[in-house]
């Protein structure tokens, strides 16, 4: 999505889908490189937005009032091991630049 690795043509949505394939396979891991700051994304977790769906079936819910939630191991000691973030937190993390981070 950004920097100098970057994949091209792979927006925001892309990169969530192409996350979640990955996750769910049993051949592939990640580790995530953000400015001198190392992490695992380990899992996912897709929620609805309004807690009235929380019993719904996922097909049943409009994607828009749907969540990602991102599982991330943290290797530093500085934080604690696991830490659970929304895609959009993310994504929009990766796309900002010095010295606006979201962290």
């Amino acid at each position: 999505m950004s920097g100098q690795g970057k994949t091209i043509g792979v927006d925001e949505k892309t990169a969530l889908q192409k996350l979640i394939d990955g996750l769910k396979s049993e051949n592939h891991s990640f580790i995530y490189h953000c400015y001198d700051h190392y992490f695992c994304p380990m899992g996912f977790e897709i929620t609805p937005s309004n807690p009235i769906d929380a019993y719904k079936q996922l097909d049943d819910i409009d994607p828009n009032e749907l969540e990602t939630w991102i599982l991330i191991g943290e290797p530093s000691k500085c934080h604690p091991v696991f830490h659970i973030r929304r895609w959009k937190e993310i994504s929009k993390d990766i796309l900002l630049a010095n010295p606006y981070y979201f962290d």
